[in-house]
């Protein structure tokens, strides 16, 4: 493995990483949704991404059952968000 995966693996999978590494995509997605929709429309793929990512971990014998589930209700959330500021734009 690379410094890289090292890193990522380290700041979102390991017991003492993942919920800084949680926190840290939950803010910066959810805070440029709320300052930019359109930009926060290109993000939410990616927040689903990394909780589908989650979701493997938890598959393979990880505990990030609560991970996956927080980052697909904020990802919700962030979705209902645009889709109401998009329609107010109109």
């Amino acid at each position: 493995m690379s410094v890289i995966e090292e890193a990522f693996e380290a700041l979102f999978f390991s017991e003492a990483g993942s919920i800084l590494g949680l926190l840290l995509i939950i803010i910066l997605v959810t805070s440029i949704t709320v300052q930019k929709p359109v930009v926060g429309m290109v993000l939410i793929p990616i927040q689903i991404w990394f909780a589908f990512l989650y979701f493997d971990h938890m598959s393979i014998g990880g505990e990030f059952i609560w991970h996956f589930l927080i980052l697909m209700f904020v990802a919700i959330f962030n979705i209902i968000y645009v889709g109401r500021e998009m329609t107010k734009r109109r």
